[in-house]
């Protein structure tokens, strides 16, 4: 039974080093109470946490029928690289959490050692979900884990985000879990209009600027049904018949769009960050991407203030795939917009990878430009696997020359170990039998290392 004041669904995320020192880190760390408390984490290294910070509360409500949990957030600031530090949080008179403890990411462009971070998409709340958290925990531990959208499949049950938060507490409370927004994020509120309102509420990533929420024109014209699985190709594929391509379904409401209208901008919706020697950027299909929209724009602002000498790998994560043989989630409007718009910008800017979920399976690409083959583009991972209660995407084309390996029958996640500048391992690891067993194995050539091409 849940304690009213009892701190619950434990998370951490980086947050801006704007907030901290140079040459320090700061941490967010996010729970729940269920009753009114005051928001506040008691931390420091070694097992200590003699210091205290308070934080912020906020409840949302969803469609005018449901009120949230109380949401607590608090910034550890001033945190040396590299260093463990424990942590609990709670209401200094009454419940505080079980002791935790986090390693901080190494100092920005700090390459001395290799690092490991966590990969996994589609997530959801099912003994297979719970199976992936459990590997993704395994040594060696990752410094931070990329989610690539759809994490709850709430679905419009708000209770539901309660839920997945408990089940991924004893993940998420230890490594920052950096989000993307998939779809199962949108959650469109017919009386407003307006979506994303429990994953702004409920995550707090290193927000540029404070979040641009707005409904599509009309509610007719908000979303184009649910996507899915009819087998149609991308507009440039040489891998399908486009005879096969059906008409997506029109109108009407979806709570979970695969095609969406309205528009969330900055927040939790698109954003960067550094993790020792890599650059990650963040970018939502679910808001518009073409040229001159204010995420193409940010995008562009943020390539050009790169240092490569100090971040050398590019990785951009974006919930709906650009290269896919899956016959998933093919045509999506949203997803040809952003391809379209921004392949050759993040190529031109020689991105190592380019990771997305959405499609249920898992696939690797070779490196890869305007549906060709180049060495020197982007390698792109699709990682739509992490166990949801929709199951597995069945169902591939004949191999297009571009895909490398795939696979349309199995959960699991994904590791990235950096080991310098120019080379990292990338690992798809797959549930199976109650283990983690490796699936796929590249290594993975830094475009912008020196000699790439």
């Amino acid at each position: 039974m849940v304690n009213g004041t009892a701190p619950e669904q434990l998370h951490i995320s980086l947050a801006s080093p704007s907030l901290t020192a140079p040459g320090t880190h700061a941490i967010t760390v996010s729970w729940v109470t269920h009753e009114d408390a005051d928001s506040f984490v008691w931390y420091g290294r070694e097992g200590d946490d003699a210091t205290r910070v308070e934080g912020t509360s906020s409840r949302y409500t969803f469609d005018d029928a449901y009120t949230s949990p109380l949401l607590h957030r608090a910034t550890l600031t001033g945190l040396a690289p590299g260093e463990t530090y424990a942590y609990s949080c709670g209401d200094s008179a009454r419940d505080r959490s079980a002791q935790r403890s986090f390693r901080v990411p190494p100092a920005r462009g700090d390459g001395s050692a290799p690092f490991v971070l966590g990969v996994v998409g589609d997530l959801g709340q099912t003994a297979d979900s719970a199976a992936t958290l459990m590997h993704i925990q395994e040594e060696p531990l990752p410094l931070v884990v990329l989610h690539a959208g759809d994490l709850a499949y709430a679905d419009c049950e708000q209770d539901r985000w309660d839920s997945y938060g408990r089940l991924a507490e004893a993940a998420a409370a230890r490594v920052p879990w950096m989000t993307a927004a998939g779809n199962h994020e949108i959650e469109l509120e017919p009386s407003t209009g307006l979506a994303f309102t429990a994953y702004e509420a409920r995550y707090a990533m290193p927000a540029a600027r404070p979040p641009v929420v707005r409904a599509p024109p009309s509610m007719s014209a908000a979303a184009t049904g649910e996507g899915g699985d009819s087998p149609v190709g991308h507009e440039g594929s040489n891998f399908v018949d486009k005879k096969q391509i059906k008409a997506r379904q029109a109108g009407g409401y979806a709570c979970t769009p695969s095609e969406w209208l309205g528009r969330y901008d900055f927040g939790n919706s698109f954003y960067s960050f550094d993790v020792a020697t890599a650059h990650v950027v963040v970018l939502n299909p679910y808001t518009p991407a073409r040229a001159g929209s204010p995420q193409q724009r940010w995008l562009a602002a943020d390539l050009a203030a790169l240092d490569r000498s100090v971040t050398p790998w590019l990785i951009v994560i974006t919930h709906c795939p650009w290269y896919n043989s899956n016959f998933a989630h093919q045509l999506e409007s949203q997803a040809v917009a952003m391809k379209e718009s921004m392949e050759g910008m993040i190529a031109d800017a020689r991105a190592a990878l380019v990771i997305s979920g959405h499609v249920h399976a898992y696939e690797r690409t070779h490196p890869v430009r305007g549906w060709a083959r180049r060495d020197g583009a982007p390698v792109y991972i699709v990682i739509g696997d992490g166990g949801n209660r929709e199951g597995h995407a069945r169902g591939l084309y004949a191999p297009p020359h571009w895909s490398a390996a795939r696979d349309d029958g199995a959960f699991g996640h994904g590791r990235l170990a950096v080991a310098n500048a120019t080379h990292a391992r990338w690992e798809w690891r797959r549930n199976r039998d109650g283990a983690a067993q490796l699936g796929d194995a590249s290594w993975i050539v830094n475009p912008y290392a020196p000699g790439a091409r």
